[in-house]
C-alpha cells in the first residue's frame, strides 16, 4: 500500500494554480496524493491528485459555516493516515494545524503573506499575529516567501517549529518568456490597442487589498497630458462593479479596461509597457515574478512582497503606497525613457532566474526529504 500525503487550501484554484508541481513530485516518488479543499463551481480535475476530498472551507474566518468544515476535516485526519500535510491558505493552515497537532503525521505550513504586517493594522496584530504565534507550536516546518515574513517568524514563534525562507512557489521560465512582435501586435489589435498605445497592465484580484482604484485615480490625471496611456486590469474580485463604476464616473472607457479573468496571462504581460501594482499588503506577488521573466519594467508600492521581487531602481522604481505624486512621477520618467525601460527589462530577467520553478522545487523537495527520510 503506498504511503500518502496531503495537500490543504481552502480553495481547488490555489491547488491547481501555485502547487501541481509539488504533487507531481510526491506521485514520481511514490506516494498517494491527497487535496482537501473546496471546489465551490470548479468541475475540472486537479492533476496529480489521487483522492480529492470535498471540504466545504469559507475563505472568512469568523464564518460559522467553518465549524462543519472543521468537523469534515476531522473525519478525513482520523481515516486516513497521512505521512505529511502541507498546509496552505490561513483557513487551511488553521484547520491542518489543529486537527493534525495529536498525531505523528509532519505538517508544514506556507505562509503565503502573513495578514498583519509592518505598518499594518492595529486589527490584524490583535487578531491573527496570537493565532499564527499559537499554531507554530503543532507546525514542524514554516516555509515563508518573503524576508520581512521570514525575520517576523524566526525571531516571534514557536522555537519548536523550523522556519526557512523559499522565493515563492516557482515560476516555470520555460512557459513566461517573451513572444514575437507580430503576435504582440495580434493581441493588441484583438483588444483595440493601437501601436502606439502606452498601455499598463495590472494582475490581480479587484480587491481592497490590490487597490486598482488607485490606479483609475491616477489615469484620470495622467491622460489629461499623456492621451495615449492604456490601463488593463486583470482579473476579477468583489471590487469589480465598485471600480467600473469608477471608471464610468470619471469617464475613463476609452482607457480603462476590466478585463476579468484570462487565461492569457503571458500575452498580456508581453504587450504591456509596464508592469504596474497598487497593492497593500503583498506575500510574493506571482503576477511580478511573470513580468520578471517575460521580462518587463516594473512600477509597484512599496510593500512586503513587491519590494522582494523589484530593486529600486534596477528593475523598476518602488514608490510609497497612494503616493499619487510618487507613482506618476516615475511613471513620467518610464514614459518618456524607452532605453531606462529595456535596461529595467534586461535586469528583470536576470533577476527571475532567482524564482525559477526548478530552484524553489529543489528547495522545497529537499525540506520534504529531510523528514520523509528519517
Amino acid at each position: 500500500m503506498k504511503k500518502k500525503i496531503l495537500f490543504v487550501a481552502h480553495m481547488d484554484s490555489h491547488i491547481a494554480n501555485f502547487h501541481l508541481p509539488y504533487l507531481k513530485w510526491f506521485q514520481e516518488q511514490g506516494y498517494e496524493t491527497h487535496v482537501a479543499s473546496n471546489s465551490l463551481e470548479r468541475t475540472r480535475e486537479i492533476e496529480y491528485c489521487d483522492v480529492k476530498h470535498q471540504i466545504d472551507f469559507n475563505r472568512s474566518p469568523f464564518s460559522l459555516k467553518n465549524l462543519k468544515a472543521y468537523r469534515q476535516f476531522k473525519k478525513l485526519v482520523k481515516t486516513h493516515n497521512f505521512e505529511l500535510v502541507h498546509a496552505h491558505t490561513p483557513m487551511g493552515g488553521l484547520f491542518a494545524r489543529l486537527a493534525f497537532r495529536k498525531t505523528n503525521t509532519t505538517v508544514f505550513y506556507t505562509a503565503h503573506g502573513f495578514h498583519f504586517l509592518k505598518g499594518g493594522s492595529k486589527l490584524s496584530w490583535l487578531i491573527y499575529y496570537p493565532v499564527e504565534k499559537f499554531l507554530s507550536k503543532f507546525t514542524d516546518e514554516i516555509i515563508t516567501i518573503n524576508d520581512e515574513d521570514y525575520n517576523l517568524a524566526l525571531n516571534k514563534f514557536s522555537k519548536r517549529c523550523k522556519v526557512t525562507y523559499v522565493p515563492g512557489v516557482g515560476v516555470d521560465l520555460n512557459k513566461y518568456k517573451e513572444i514575437d512582435n507580430e503576435t504582440k501586435l495580434k493581441v493588441r489589435r484583438t483588444l483595440g490597442l493601437k501601436v502606439d498605445d502606452f498601455v499598463l497592465v495590472c494582475v490581480a484580484e479587484q480587491t481592497k487589498g490590490k487597490n486598482q482604484g488607485f490606479l483609475i485615480k491616477f489615469m484620470h490625471e495622467i491622460i489629461l497630458n499623456y492621451p495615449n496611456v492604456k490601463l488593463l486590469i486583470v482579473g476579477y474580485g468583489k471590487e469589480e462593479e465598485h471600480y467600473k463604476q469608477m471608471i464610468k464616473n470619471l469617464k475613463l472607457e476609452e482607457n480603462v479596461f476590466q478585463l476579468g479573468y484570462r487565461e492569457d496571462i503571458i500575452e498580456l504581460t508581453n504587450i504591456a509597457d509596464l508592469i504596474v501594482s497598487a497593492s497593500l499588503r503583498e506575500g510574493l506577488p506571482r503576477a511580478l515574478l511573470e513580468a520578471l521573466a517575460i521580462p518587463k519594467p516594473l512600477l509597484v508600492s512599496n510593500v512586503r512582497g513587491n519590494r522582494d521581487v523589484v530593486i529600486h531602481g534596477k528593475n523598476g522604481f518602488l514608490y510609497k503606497p497612494n503616493d499619487l505624486e510618487s507613482f506618476t512621477n516615475y511613471f513620467i520618467i518610464l514614459y518618456e525613457n524607452k532605453d531606462l525601460r529595456q535596461e529595467f527589462s534586461e535586469k528583470s530577467r536576470e533577476l527571475s532566474s532567482e524564482f525559477s520553478l526548478d530552484v524553489v522545487l529543489k528547495q522545497v523537495t529537499e525540506r520534504y526529504k529531510e523528514y520523509l527520510e528519517k
